[in-house]
């Protein structure tokens, strides 16, 4: 009789155990709170394009207040370089990339990201969004995400 209990209660346990791990995996996989720096912004819209092709490696950017450098991946291509920021006033670039060729498709996003980088003069934060901005055009969309 005390056999079955002690399965029961083993299995109990490690059945909580494995919960609390994939709940906790989830938590990390949480989108980020309003913060600019240290937080990777995901690509998540661009004007011109109705809905973004499936690229292989996010499209993000992310800013290191600690230098005033960011790096990040434009579609095809990695980029870094420095940026300066004062209130909401942003100048981004310019951007150091590799220079590999990628599907067409790709290379728009990437052209259409790095120009929209150039053109930057602030940004916007919108609960969890990253607006890049021209005066009050919205040049590209970001959606921020924890790092780990």
């Amino acid at each position: 009789m005390k056999r079955p209990a002690l399965f029961l209660l083993a299995i109990s346990l490690l059945s909580a155990s494995c919960h609390k791990k994939i709940h906790s995996q989830q938590a990390s996989a949480m989108t980020a709170t309003e913060t600019f720096d240290n937080t990777r912004w995901k690509l998540v819209k661009l004007p011109g394009i109705d809905s973004l092709p499936a690229i292989q490696k996010d499209v993000f950017i992310q800013f290191n207040t600690s230098d005033s450098s960011f790096r990040g991946h434009a579609g095809c291509n990695n980029m870094t370089g420095r940026y300066s920021r004062d209130g909401n006033s942003l100048t981004i670039g310019p951007a150091a990339m590799t220079r590999m060729m990628c599907p067409e498709a790709n290379m728009k996003v990437e052209n259409l990201v790095t120009k929209a980088i150039n053109a930057t003069n602030n940004y916007l934060i919108k609960g969890e969004h990253l607006e890049l901005r021209k005066d009050n055009e919205v040049l590209a969309e970001f959606e921020a995400l924890y790092l780990k």
